[in-house]
């Protein structure tokens, strides 16, 4: 998993950057915003996941955020903040940032949150897969559907003549075998979208968020 991290603190980002890299993960850092959508810009096949500080000067990370949101829709972004204000959550997450970390927070969590997020991105992909692909699913099992129906029109007209029933029936067993495949394609893919529910206290993480003081 490449990781881009954007931070103006020159030993918060190469603390950052061994500790990820130690983790296995391999990590493009960036000073500021305008260094981060450059990198996007010559690299951005190769980013899968974006850390950003939130105070930083000139542009900060809700404007990043902003920013990428507008060329990289579906790239995952965990803010990183000490304001921990209610304000800044609900801006963020209007501007579907996938994650936050509040400082000071340890490698384990900051691990768990990249985790955290990066599975919820696999299965809303995957969700998104699954609805483009009903219809093909659907166009599928209407050509053995209509074989079927073929052969039970055929086969009425040879009620006399077994070789030709026997015929029509191998073809009716063929379209119905296609039909359970498609099926269990179908409910193959439907299990890497099962949804993962979990209670979430929002007034219990806002308010911790709120604890957080500015660095």
């Amino acid at each position: 998993m490449n990781i881009m991290i954007v931070d103006d603190e020159e030993v918060q980002l190469e603390s950052l950057r061994r500790g990820l890299k130690n983790r296995g993960y391999r990590v493009l850092v960036a000073a500021d915003a305008e260094e981060a959508l450059e990198n996007l810009n010559d690299n951005h096949n190769k980013v899968h996941l974006v850390i950003t500080d939130y105070a930083m000067p000139g542009m900060d990370g809700m404007e990043l955020l902003r920013q990428i949101r507008e060329n990289y829709k579906a790239l995952p972004i965990i803010m990183m903040t000490a304001y921990g204000e209610k304000d800044l959550v609900v801006d963020a997450l209007r501007n579907r940032c996938d994650g936050f970390i509040e400082k000071p927070f340890s490698l384990d969590q900051l691990v768990q949150e990249i985790e955290r997020v990066r599975i919820d991105t696999i299965q809303n992909t995957a969700s998104h897969q699954l609805r483009e692909l009903i219809p093909k699913f659907v166009h599928q099992i209407n050509n053995p559907l209509m074989a079927i129906d073929g052969h039970m029109e055929l086969g009425m007209l040879h009620l006399d003549d077994p070789e030709a029933m026997k015929r029509h029936l191998e073809g009716i067993s063929r379209a119905s075998e296609q039909i359970q495949r498609i099926n269990r394609d179908i409910l193959n893919l439907a299990r890497m979208t099962e949804d993962r529910k979990e209670e979430i206290d929002i007034n219990r993480m806002l308010n911790n968020l709120k604890k957080g003081g500015k660095k």
